[in-house]
């Protein structure tokens, strides 16, 4: 079974347990997982996520950070364009695993843009703490400030 399979597989067992089994273990084993998928992984990923249910889509943009390859950052910023909102948001927080280093500079205006749009929407206090010091991050780490 390939990596791809493997990870799928996981994350459509874990679609179907609560949210504490998700957090208690299931982040951390499929977020392993994802730290094996190889770039030709994520690309069929990328054809794959839209096609799974919004908590496996969830799970899956939640523990995408870890799969730390150029594609990966391709495939979450999909998902923070195309994904319902709380796997898009997860999406967007998974981001920040990245040095910011590795954007693009239409990368990073993408996210920065996403970023400036999320915190406009109600979300909960921890996302805006979070998403706040990402921003942080990609405005002190500027290409032309080096």
């Amino acid at each position: 079974m390939s990596a791809l399979e493997t990870f799928d597989r996981e994350l459509s067992q874990h679609n179907d347990d609560g949210k504490d089994s998700w957090y208690d273990s299931g982040v951390v084993f499929v977020g392993q997982l994802a730290a094996d998928l190889t770039e030709e992984d994520l690309v069929g990923l990328r054809d794959l996520w839209p096609t799974r249910p919004l908590p496996w889509q969830q799970h899956c943009a939640e523990v995408l950070g870890q799969a730390r390859h150029a594609q990966t950052i391709v495939l979450l910023l999909d998902m923070v364009d195309r994904a319902f909102p709380d796997a898009a948001l997860a999406a967007l927080e998974s981001l920040r695993d990245f040095d910011p280093a590795m954007f693009t500079d239409g990368q990073r205006q993408r996210v920065l843009k996403s970023i400036a749009s999320a915190q406009a929407r109600p979300i909960g206090k921890l996302h805006h703490l979070v998403l706040g010091a990402f921003l942080a991050r990609l405005r002190d780490d500027k290409p032309d400030s080096k």
